[in-house]
């Protein structure tokens, strides 16, 4: 239902969006959708989708899913060694596509620009800039406190401009916002991730026979990518080598070779985000992975939080954010060492869980999620709303 601002204009600017199926572009198509849905009229500037959201399909399926060439994944490979993001060059293009034609983009409101400093960021606050509207920026990981990548000079410069100059900044770790408050001496909002709501594809039935031909064993579930360091699977599968009671580690992702040879790994492979969500209800226990810095949030513990019955959560600290929403439900804590897991799985009593599994509890924990989710949205329309005032 169109609201009071349902004539205003907001200029969507990054490079993921809709059809790429990568955390930020679902993130912000999701945003797009809902803030539509509140009387926003949305036009977006992204890599592969250009235009009004109004006329354009945005429901993903995994025939729309974006998969980059062969060709366009050396070209990032080799600019990661150089000194920027190679989405910069696009982001340049645009530019000067837009600085010439500025006129067509005179009914904005006020543009709102993620992503990273020198692509989606730094076109997002020129082109506010050319228009003459106010800018909200939003960072998904900090790149001045992201452990992965050491920000090079151009990065930093570019960082500190977006910040600095923004009307308003948004960031989704409640620890970066305290920290880059202080650091560049201006108020920074956090706003909490949102989840992938789940779309079904089949019946939850069905779904759960699924884990059912697996045996009786303890199906435990993870989605997502093994890395060295503090998210290294190697303990976790060493545990499991230990373990006496009758488990099997179903894994949705890329095959961890570490583990292939083990006869309790069982690798389902890439599964869409809004599919996930099923696994994670049905799973009876859940790994969850805290990130390696205090100043980033992985957006996966929103759906672990609010979907999983028993989790397990590897790591050796974890965010007020995270462990407020993860203590919503049954959790261990634990560091990742072989020994502490295999203890922590041993303790494990599925039979405590007061809920057993049913159609009807994942549909009230899915009902949970939205009304979570539409909380997020309306602190994120409060904020937009409030630049343009």
């Amino acid at each position: 239902m169109a609201d009071h601002h349902s004539n205003r204009v907001i200029l969507l600017v990054g490079v993921s969006f809709y059809p790429s199926n990568t955390p930020r572009a679902n993130r912000w198509t999701y945003f797009a959708r809902e803030l539509d849905l509140k009387g926003w009229r949305i036009r977006v500037i992204s890599r592969e989708f250009e235009g009004y959201l109004s006329n354009q399909r945005t429901s993903s399926t995994s025939s729309d899913l974006h998969t980059p060439s062969l060709l366009s994944r050396l070209i990032r490979k080799a600019f990661s060694y150089l000194l920027f993001d190679h989405h910069i060059i696009w982001a340049v293009r645009k530019l000067l596509q837009i600085a010439r034609r500025k006129d067509i983009y005179r009914e904005i409101d006020i543009v709102v620009a993620y992503g990273l400093p020198l692509s989606g960021i730094l076109l997002g606050m020129l082109i506010a800039r050319i228009l003459g509207r106010p800018c909200v920026v939003e960072y998904g990981d900090p790149i001045d406190k992201n452990p992965a990548h050491r920000p090079t000079l151009l990065e930093r410069i570019a960082n500190k401009w977006t910040i600095t100059l923004a009307k308003q900044v948004i960031v989704t770790n409640e620890n970066y916002a305290e920290y880059a408050s202080q650091v560049y001496g201006r108020q920074i909002e956090f706003l909490s991730p949102v989840a992938s709501l789940p779309t079904l594809k089949k019946s939850e039935t069905q779904l759960n026979e699924s884990f059912a031909n697996l045996g009786m064993s303890i199906k435990v579930f993870y989605a997502g990518m093994f890395y060295d360091g503090l998210r290294s699977g190697v303990p976790f599968i060493e545990a499991l080598g230990h373990i006496k009671k009758e488990i099997v580690f179903v894994h949705a992702g890329t095959i961890y070779k570490k583990a292939l040879n083990k006869n309790k790994y069982h690798n389902i492979g890439y599964l869409p985000q809004n599919i996930i969500s099923h696994y994670l209800y049905w799973a009876d226990v859940v790994l969850y992975f805290s990130n390696s810095s205090n100043y980033q949030t992985p957006s996966k513990v929103v759906e672990i939080a609010h979907l999983a019955n028993v989790v397990l959560a590897i790591g050796n600290t974890f965010s007020t954010f995270e462990s407020t929403l993860l203590d919503q439900t049954m959790t261990f804590y634990v560091s990742n060492k072989a020994s502490k897991i295999e203890e922590q799985l041993n303790n494990i009593n599925l039979l405590s869980n007061p809920n057993p599994k049913s159609d009807f509890y994942f549909n009230e924990k899915v009902n949970r999620l939205i009304k979570y989710n539409n909380k997020v949205i309306s602190e994120l329309d409060s904020i937009i709303n409030k630049c343009i005032l």
